[in-house]
């Protein structure tokens, strides 16, 4: 069973680097102190693109034993969520927008022994997680519109960390705020200091180059910064 508590810091997404280059970004990235990998599942509907597969999920897993974090982004979290379970995934957050049964969601999530996630797009106000605590481990804030990589970062997401932040406390939660999307080093800071506790890099931050050692290294270092 994944520990409650995990370490703060970044999640590499997968989905952002470059395709023939994913055995390479998974070599460097073991030995590197991430969170966990962030993997997007897309389905075409909730969102109008197609994101990683089972597949390619099964074979990460070969090939570490770092945390796989995965974000669904599919109309039907159900229908989903014991195969990757099945998978040896250690985290599931699915769309509040997509559930009309996020509670049943969530248990089976945590019966499975893998960390439970809510996602909220930047739209959908933090007060959506009320009668959610109880069953929550982690909250994925969307910084951008979810579906496509590229787009730039929505400011009302520092707000809506604070004030998810406050219900966290309300509620007397340990659960942790993930932020996805549009992250760059600047924005990274300021997430940190609104709240955030993990944030997921893309293209600004891990997969701009080939150095991901370096890149890691200056992101990783935002935690740190006074």
């Amino acid at each position: 069973m994944v520990e409650r508590k995990i370490e703060v810091g970044i999640s590499p997404s997968l989905m952002c680097g470059n395709s023939f280059l994913q055995g390479e970004y998974i070599q460097t990235l073991n030995k590197l102190e991430i969170s966990w990998y962030h993997i997007d599942i897309m389905d075409g509907h909730f969102v109008p693109n197609i994101g990683l597969n089972l597949n390619f999920i099964r074979d990460l897993r070969k090939l570490t034993e770092k945390l796989i974090e995965v974000h669904l982004m599919c109309t039907a979290p159900l229908d989903w969520i014991e195969k990757l379970l099945a998978l040896g995934v250690d985290a599931i957050s699915f769309h509040i927008e997509a559930s009309h049964a996020p509670i049943r969601c969530l248990n089976l999530i945590r019966e499975k022994g893998a960390l439970a996630g809510i996602a909220l797009s930047p739209a959908t106000p933090p007060e959506r997680l009320d009668f959610l605590f109880d069953y929550l481990d982690y909250v994925t804030l969307m910084g951008v519109e979810p579906g496509f990589e590229g787009q730039n970062f929505l400011p009302q997401t520092f707000k809506k960390i604070e004030r998810t932040r406050h219900l966290i406390k309300t509620h007397q939660s340990e659960i942790f705020i993930q932020v996805d999307g549009g992250v760059d080093l600047d924005i990274g800071k300021k997430l940190i200091d609104s709240g955030a506790d993990i944030l997921v890099g893309g293209v600004p931050t891990i997969f701009m180059d080939n150095d991901l050692k370096g890149n890691y290294e200056k992101f990783s270092s935002l935690f740190t910064t006074p």
